[in-house]
């Protein structure tokens, strides 16, 4: 019998000892994925430590977080710079470093206050982020879905992209449904469907290349590959070195990376940060700066769009390491200035984006310019090599403001506010009180524009009324004819100008601006003095002396 046990215990040291030799795939198995149709992909994805389950199961057709989503892609690419944290809504969490990172990167932004951490992300929305990540070329501006005019502008280019490379397929019915919540299965099968290859070792390497190659290691040669594909080497990768290898899609290079070319190895595409650009300037050299318009437009493409007002174009720049970025823009393709330390220096205060300024429509019909945009990064002494871009801009003749009465819940008007509609969505109110009025926001404004918000509110309350005006924040819909509200009729009645202390000398600009555009102030120094004059902090201010009698 003691014979017996000590073969009995040496049986299970063994095994014990050939299980810890499988491979890794088969240490991880989720109870609820066993025959489901993404099971393999699941099964890969967990192994490479991109995924997790919770108590012994993945969910895998629950809806993923834009959380999740921001996790899973940070883990991809290994990012290693944070912005800093001003969204409102992201606490301490699991998920609040990742979600910095990516956003970093350009590939969450949110909407400038709020990032939505917990919401469940769309299909449309999570097909643009890993567009963003990988830099996935844009495809056209439409595609053969049932459903097609469905999917925003700002998304088509990615989601025709996808389609083009067979990433992604439709639900029943030829269906992309881009507002339904894409599912963690799917997710994990739109990553599988995209990389080919994920490199996670270091040595030499031969990727199949018929796919995205992700390189995750450092100490990585690859050898006599031919690469069409998106090309990342991510954020631990350090110096990848390619030998006799044929790359001709983009090269993708997040924090230090670098790839060192030898032998016949040639590269046909751009290279740069996770959300395009171009790069180089050596291995210590910052990553060039990415740009993508904010939504309004395809995120993705080189069309801004076209819309029924004039307004100003914004395109967001990126940069890794923490970079400052200096910035030219001009009229025409490829006409933007060359760049050094002098030109234009992106400064924080700019939310993060650069102006287009959109041509004014004639009476004739649209008007389309293409503008240049050119950065580059600079830090510690290097300079990145120069990224560009030439955007396409369309107006069309706006209509003039619209005053109509707002309702109540029960359909009944609201007694002393009268909406004043500016262009599109964009509505501007004015609410009279017993002593003062006020108007709550000031939106686009053109110098050749009929509409004036001021006068318009002047003929509504009457002489002798001061017009105060609340800006919201200061983004173009909300504050280009704030200048108005600066003129000497509502100065003398000792009206106000109100805003949060952040966005002062964004305002600022715009008052400068337009008011001399307008031919309101004779110069920049008389519209900032007029500004001082009239601007107060919403800090200090409280309103129950003037609000109107039935509001509350």
């Amino acid at each position: 019998m003691k014979i017996k046990r000590k073969r009995i215990c040496a049986w299970f040291i063994t095994v014990a000892m050939l299980l810890t030799m499988l491979p890794s795939a088969f240490a991880v198995s989720f109870a609820d994925t066993r025959g489901h149709w993404a099971e393999d992909e699941i099964n890969r994805w967990s192994d490479r430590g991109v995924i997790q389950g919770h108590d012994g199961d993945f969910e895998p057709n629950s809806p993923i977080t834009r959380a999740d989503m921001a996790v899973i892609i940070d883990r991809v690419m290994d990012y290693q710079t944070k912005a800093e944290n001003n969204f409102a809504d992201l606490g301490t969490a699991y998920y609040t470093d990742p979600i910095l990172r990516v956003a970093q990167a350009g590939v969450m932004q949110g909407d400038g206050k709020n990032v939505r951490p917990k919401d469940k992300i769309t299909r449309e929305e999570a097909v643009s982020m890993l567009a963003r990540a990988l830099s996935v070329t844009a495809g056209g501006s439409s595609t053969n879905f049932a459903d097609n005019s469905r999917i925003s502008s700002w998304a088509m280019a990615n989601v025709a992209a996808f389609a083009e490379n067979g990433y992604i397929a439709g639900r029943s019915g030829n269906r992309f449904e881009p507002k339904a919540n894409i599912t963690r299965a799917e997710v994990v099968k739109l990553l599988d469907n995209m990389i080919s290859d994920y490199i996670t070792e270091s040595g030499t390497a031969t990727p199949k290349g018929t796919g995205i190659v992700i390189v995750k290691a450092s100490g990585v040669t690859l050898n006599k590959a031919k690469l069409s594909s998106t090309v990342v080497l991510g954020g631990k990768a350090g110096e990848v070195k390619a030998t006799d290898c044929e790359i001709t899609g983009k090269v993708v290079k997040i924090h230090n990376s670098a790839l060192v070319t030898s032998g016949s190895t040639s590269t046909g595409g751009s290279t740069g940060g996770s959300s395009g650009g171009s790069s180089g300037g050596g291995s210590s050299a910052p990553a060039a700066p990415s740009a993508y318009p904010l939504p309004k437009g395809q995120e993705t493409s080189k069309s801004l769009g076209v819309f029924n007002y004039d307004m100003t174009y914004f395109v967001t720049l990126t940069a890794q390491d923490g970079a400052d970025i200096y910035y030219e823009v001009a009229e025409g393709a490829d006409k933007a200035a060359v760049l050094t330390t002098a030109s234009k220096k992106f400064e924080t205060y700019q939310y993060r984006q650069i102006e287009i300024t959109q041509p004014t429509a004639s009476a004739e019909g649209p008007v389309t310019k293409t503008y240049n945009v050119k950065a580059i990064a600079v830090k510690n002494g290097r300079t990145s090599s120069v990224a560009n871009w030439n955007y396409d801009v369309t107006s069309i003749p706006h209509h003039e403001l619209k005053v109509g009465a707002p309702k109540d819940w029960n359909g009944n008007e609201v007694p002393d506010v009268t909406l004043i509609q500016d262009y599109d969505s964009d509505k501007m109110y004015l609410v009279q009180g017993t002593d003062r009025a006020m108007v709550l926001d000031a939106g686009y404004f053109d110098a050749d524009d009929a509409a004036n918000l001021y006068e318009t509110a002047r003929k509504i309350v009457g002489e002798g009324k001061p017009i105060d005006l609340i800006i919201g924040h200061p983004h173009p819909d909300h504050v280009q004819m704030t200048h108005q509200f600066l003129c000497a009729e509502n100065k003398a009645l000792g009206a106000k100008v109100y805003i949060n202390e952040r966005g002062i000398e964004v305002l600022r600009d715009y008052v400068k601006r337009f008011g001399v555009s307008s031919k309101m102030f004779a110069d920049e120094a008389a519209a900032s003095e007029a500004y001082d004059a009239q601007l107060e902090t919403l800090k200090t201010v409280t309103f129950t002396t003037w609000a109107a009698p039935s509001l509350t």
